[in-house]
């Protein structure tokens, strides 16, 4: 008995200690952190934890300035006291509903328990440092954290599955307003040498780039040698003979012409003008474009471009009918441009612009021209009837000033959706425009312009001087034609012959000089102040000079010393004075150039020169501003005469060398021959029979 309760006795502190942690209300203890307590610890603050039945007041906040050092002496004889008192867990007897005081003695222990608590519930890291982390090995993952998902991407809706591939091949035009392309699919049969015969001609996007008729055609017989079906749209057919027609108009006009558009002229009137080469090669690009807008500067006349380009698609493709489009003041314009050219059967329409268009009529016609060259109106409605060749005549700077009316006319005469348009549109330049539009700015045209405009006056023939023009033309027909019979002409009869051919150029520049007084008055009236005079003859100027003065024209000619000669020259170019100078020929290399800057000159002819060359070199001595071309140039002709016909030779022969004696050889044969042209068409003089026979 004494031993059972000698060992009760020495158990008996250990349960004291235990309630006396558990009952004694722990201080306010900092909240957990998320970093898990030492294992040591761990162990102490179990039984106390599971020891207490009310729950704990809210955690006291420790002071940080606390020293840690102090701290971790009662910490370690705690859990010593702790490990060694603590029994073996047992079952925990009911505890009272109130609590009894404790006496005074426990209270240090008290204080030091709760300091315990305290430092159990949250221990200071330095307490137990973290162990090392290897390098090799990942780091520990915190349970309590959950991980970020990221988001997932969007699910895309599964595609209907496609159609089957039909057996056959197709090729489709496409057209999406700005561009026509051709689609080529081929079937899921298509033979090989098909394949192998597009894949030359396929770009990206399953594009097919075939440039004429005849390249489908070879398409189509492939498939039909394979026995393989190739089912063509009739759009493409009309879409590749559209632009075969453009080629095929190029290819015609250029067999018609094979020296150039130079035989092409305007219609027959006393002042027309000559056209120029810009003129020419822009009637040339609007007869084969079909329809375009034309914006050329208005010192390269767009509308005598698109009267000499009616004239070509009427005389070479067929064009029968054309309709003006026009302002009520252009009419006039337009009627003396196209009235003489055009049919009797089918004269012009010529129709103002109002708001009520008749497009019975625009539609009928095979040629329509529109001018707008005074501001663009909106475009023509459509038309069922789309005319072959459509021109709209519209402001020099119509794509500067007026983009978007540009643009609208573009989409409208754009027939072809060639893809010009649509590189414009996105930003390509305007050079891209090419083939819808013909914009020239005369600096550009310059210099293939010549600087003159050459006009021809017919003037008549006095009575004295067409007598000895038909007898020296009798006398010079007589020994050509003995020429002609044997092929033979002595040196007497090309020195007679020669003596002909002045005597009638002579009568020529008599009538010319007759005809002089009149014509220089009305220029003058005009505004005229500077004008030159060219002659063959050199010793007939003095007189002619004065026969003007006498007139009441200041005129005078150009000769004597060199030192004369250019004072007279000053003379012309600075005197305030309107001015006349008569100016003969010269050898070629020593002819004096006359200034006229900055007054713009008129140019007479007084007689034409056998030799082209010589022609030239009068047009070449004038030196005008750069700024001035298209100078006009008089060229005097008497009706019927030598000269006349001489200049209206279709086919001019290659201009000879000036000779100073007689021509041998084939020279000779050539001279003869162009003679014989220019005098055969006259009607034969009845003494010319006689002494022909």
């Amino acid at each position: 008995m004494a031993t059972s309760a000698k060992r009760r006795a020495s158990s008996a502190p250990a349960e004291p200690a235990v309630d006396l942690v558990v009952d004694t209300p722990p201080p306010a203890a900092k909240p957990a952190r998320t970093r898990k307590p030492p294992k040591a610890v761990a162990e102490v603050a179990a039984p106390v934890v599971e020891a207490a039945e009310a729950p704990a007041p809210a955690p006291r906040k420790r002071s940080r300035a606390k020293p840690a050092e102090p701290v971790a002496a009662p910490a370690a004889e705690i859990v010593e006291v702790v490990e060694t008192a603590a029994p073996a867990p047992r079952a925990r007897a009911k505890k009272p509903a109130a609590k009894t005081a404790r006496p005074a003695k426990l209270a240090p222990v008290a204080e030091e328990v709760a300091v315990e608590a305290e430092l159990v519930v949250a221990p200071p890291v330095e307490l137990e440092p973290a162990p090392a982390v290897q390098p090799e090995a990942p780091l520990p993952i915190d349970e309590e954290v959950a991980p970020i998902e990221a988001p997932s991407a969007p699910v895309a809706p599964q595609l209907p599955p496609l159609p089957p591939r039909p057996a056959h091949s197709q090729l489709t035009l496409q057209d999406d307003g700005l561009r026509c392309t051709l689609r080529w699919q081929s079937g899921s049969r298509c033979p090989n040498s098909l394949l192998d015969a597009v894949a030359p001609l396929q770009q990206a996007g399953g594009v097919l780039a075939l440039g004429s008729t005849d390249a489908l055609a070879a398409l189509v017989a492939e498939a039909r040698h394979a026995g393989h079906k190739l089912v063509v749209d009739d759009a493409v057919w009309q879409h590749l003979a559209a632009q075969g027609d453009l080629h095929g108009r190029i290819d015609h006009l250029e067999a018609q012409y094979p020296q150039g558009l130079d035989g092409v002229a305007l219609p027959e009137s006393p002042q027309a003008l000559t056209p120029r080469p810009a003129q020419l090669e822009g009637a040339f690009f609007l007869a084969c474009v079909g329809t375009c807008l034309v914006a050329d500067d208005a010192e390269l006349e767009p509308a005598r471009e698109a009267a000499l380009a009616w004239q070509l698609v009427r005389r070479h493709f067929g064009a029968d009918t054309v309709t003006v489009l026009a302002p009520a003041g252009r009419l006039a314009e337009w009627q003396a441009l196209l009235g003489l050219a055009a049919d009797e059967a089918a004269p012009p329409r010529l129709l103002a612009w109002n708001d009520e268009l008749d497009l019975a009529a625009l539609q009928a016609a095979s040629v329509l021209i529109v001018d707008q060259r005074d501001g663009l109106r909106a475009p023509l409605p459509a038309l069922a009837d789309q005319p072959t060749w459509c021109w709209v005549l519209c402001p020099a700077d119509l794509l500067q000033a007026d983009r978007a009316g540009a643009e609208a006319w573009l989409r409208r005469i754009d027939r072809q959706r060639s893809g010009a348009l649509a590189d414009w549109l996105d930003g390509e330049g305007d050079a891209v425009l090419a083939p819808l539009l013909l914009q020239r700015r005369f600096a550009d045209v310059a210099p293939q312009w010549p600087a003159w405009a050459p006009q021809t006056l017919a003037c008549p023939l006095p009575a004295s001087q067409r007598e000895t023009h038909d007898k020296a033309q009798a006398a010079a027909l007589q020994l050509l034609s003995r020429w002609q019979r044997s092929g033979f002409l002595s040196d007497s009869d090309q020195l007679a012959l020669q003596r002909q051919l002045r005597a009638q150029q002579q009568a020529c520049r008599e009538a010319g000089e007759a005809a002089l007084p009149a014509l220089l008055q009305q220029a003058m009236a005009d505004g005229v102040r500077r004008v030159v005079v060219f002659a063959e003859d050199a010793e007939a100027l003095p007189e002619l000079a004065q026969q003007l003065v006498d007139a009441g024209l200041p005129a005078f000619a150009l000769a004597g010393a060199m030192n004369e000669r250019e004072a007279l020259l000053r003379q012309f170019r600075d005197s305030p004075e309107p001015q006349v100078l008569l100016v003969a020929d010269g050898a070629p290399g020593d002819e004096a150039r006359i200034a006229v800057q900055p007054q713009r000159p008129l140019i007479i002819l007084l007689d034409r020169p056998w030799d082209d060359a010589v022609l030239e070199r009068r047009l070449q001595r004038v030196r005008a501003l750069r700024t001035q071309r298209s100078l006009p140039v008089w060229q005097l002709l008497p009706q019927d005469s030598l000269a006349g016909r001489r200049e209206a030779q279709a086919d001019k022969a290659a201009v000879a060398e000036p000779v100073t004696g007689l021509r041998r050889g084939a020279a000779l044969q050539a001279w003869l021959a162009e003679l014989l042209a220019c005098i055969a068409p006259a009607a034969t003089p009845p003494e010319a029979e006689a002494h022909s026979g």
